[in-house]
């Protein structure tokens, strides 16, 4: 459904992750997972006892909220926690270890994770269309990537950013400015897309970019949208015609 017509093409295409182009259910709370975190760490001389390593992680995370809990737009990276677990033991891991560590962690948490039936063919045609399409999302950098890359979209964007990289939330209007203006499009045909309306209409509309909102198939377009179009998502290949 098109809100208002746009004279020129579009060539750049700036997604979001969750729930546009994936969709995946996380479970911290298995009994396993610090069991096996702690293996992991043992592996590499930094031992710890599952319920000391829970209580280590935990308190790192709580440590990283307090300290920003005066700006509810701040995230942080997660890989930070794993580091200081190493470092907590002595341990001076190399980044890759780091990576290791998140990557078992993502491994672990993990209860489903599947791509959007659209998606392929979307993509697909944006390429053949010679179009750039981008990743700009909140979420943790070192997990998307990684998701990216087990449903096989990791190489099909131009960049792929998350708010751990930049340390702002999307609802942080400086990522939106910032993101936009690192990767040259503020003056470009650039398009937002995205299914949570806070973190992607109301951030291109802060910026002056087109959006389009992605709603279900059973929902109604909001009455007073700021969003350039809203396309069911049963309809998304409408995106190609824009």
């Amino acid at each position: 459904m098109k809100r208002r017509k746009v004279s020129c093409m579009y060539k750049n295409y700036v997604f979001d992750l969750y729930g546009t182009l994936i969709d995946t259910k996380k479970n911290w709370n298995h009994e396993y997972l610090w069991e096996k975190m702690s293996q992991l760490y043992c592996f590499h001389g930094a031992c710890y006892d599952s319920d000391e390593f829970k209580e280590k992680f935990e308190k790192y995370l709580g440590k990283i909220r307090e300290n920003d809990a005066d700006d509810q737009h701040v995230d942080i990276d997660i890989e930070d926690i794993f580091f200081q677990l190493f470092k907590k033991k002595n341990v001076k891991p190399k980044n890759k270890l780091v990576r290791e560590a998140a990557r078992v962690f993502l491994l672990l948490i993990t209860e489903n994770l599947e791509i959007k039936a659209y998606v392929n063919q979307l993509i697909e045609q944006l390429k053949e269309q010679d179009k750039n399409i981008y990743i700009f999302a909140n979420g943790q950098a070192t997990f998307a990537k990684n998701e990216l890359r087990a449903v096989g979209l990791y190489d099909a964007f131009e960049t792929i950013v998350m708010s751990s990289n930049t340390r702002l939330k999307k609802t942080n209007d400086k990522a939106f400015e910032s993101f936009i203006e690192n990767q040259g499009l503020k003056d470009k045909k650039t398009l937002i897309i995205g299914r949570n309306y806070q973190e992607n209409i109301d951030g291109a509309a802060h910026i002056g970019l087109d959006s389009v909102h992605i709603i279900g198939k059973d929902e109604e377009p909001l009455n007073d949208t700021k969003a350039t179009y809203t396309i069911k998502e049963d309809e998304i290949l409408k995106i190609l015609e824009l």
